[in-house]
């Protein structure tokens, strides 16, 4: 029906018509964009199900997935004010150990929950780095459970380090049923250190 209108009218006004009607139908079609989907939201959990620290990245999928990757999507997931995420293992009752390339940031409150202290390790590569790092300024708080945290730092009096490093401006740290474990180093840091001052 306005296509036959418009050519019973002169060039020039359907021209117009046409013009007009692309200003007002543009903006209406722009204004709906594309659909996105529901961003996640509330605390999450993130299943470890990949023993090597060889992927440093958020997707934490079922198939594949780190402890660095399942930490760094809990980062990445505010569970809302005073919740915790939590990380989960699908390692059952076989002993196995993670020995991380280097220190995992904290920055969100999360639950580290293992399958027991002799079945869950995780372990520093090196003499100076960190196994966990609460981040400064973060105000996040780690709960750790059913998991052996080894610093492995040697005999030397060379290096730095510590199970977990709690900084400046972060939560808490809470340890039920685990073990940390450090050498006692030149700067002398122990299996837990606060901001510089050994716990």
């Amino acid at each position: 029906m306005l296509c036959r209108t418009f050519a019973r009218l002169p060039r020039r006004l359907v021209f117009v018509i046409a013009v007009s009607c692309a200003f007002v139908f543009v903006p209406a079609l722009a204004a709906v964009g594309p659909v996105l989907p529901a961003r996640a939201t509330g605390p999450q959990t993130f299943l470890v199900t990949r023993v090597a620290d060889d992927v440093d990245d958020t997707n934490c999928v079922l198939a594949a997935c780190t402890l660095r990757q399942a930490v760094n999507a809990a980062n990445a997931n505010d569970p809302g004010s005073g919740l915790y995420n939590t990380i989960t293992f699908n390692f059952g009752t076989n002993t196995q150990t993670t020995t991380l390339t280097h220190a995992i940031t904290i920055a969100r409150n999360v639950t580290i929950m293992g399958n027991g202290a002799v079945y869950t390790l995780i372990a520093s590569a090196g003499t100076s780095q960190n196994v966990f790092a609460l981040q400064a300024g973060s105000n996040a708080s780690l709960v750790l459970g059913g998991v052996t945290i080894v610093h492995v730092a040697g005999n030397t009096f060379s290096g730095n380090g510590t199970a977990v490093y709690i900084d400046f401006g972060s939560g808490t740290l809470t340890v039920t049923d685990s073990i940390l474990a450090a050498s006692t180093l030149h700067n002398c840091f122990g299996a837990i250190t606060d901001s510089g001052h050994n716990l």
